[in-house]
């Protein structure tokens, strides 16, 4: 009786996950990457311009781009160790 139990335990919970579409995929990289890099941005420029400089639009840039790809790259590495 209690193989009987164990097989259909191990039968409807399954270790497997679905895969997640690109769809899903990019929506949860631009949610946990880009809009961080923005906020963050946002608020180097705005403390900037608080202290009397004005950053360039290069700096900024550079700054959001940065952020987001480390960002982007620890995501893509957590998605990939789940898989």
């Amino acid at each position: 009786m209690r193989t009987s139990i164990t097989s259909v335990s191990n039968a409807t919970f399954s270790d497997k996950r679905p895969a997640a579409s690109s769809s899903n995929v990019l929506m949860a990289l631009l949610i946990a990457a880009v809009a961080p890099a923005a906020f963050w941005t946002a608020v180097f420029a705005g403390v900037s311009n608080l202290l009397g400089y004005q950053p360039a639009m290069a700096a900024l840039l550079t700054l959001s781009l940065c952020i987001s790809l480390f960002l982007g790259c620890f995501i893509a590495m957590l998605h990939h160790r789940r898989d």
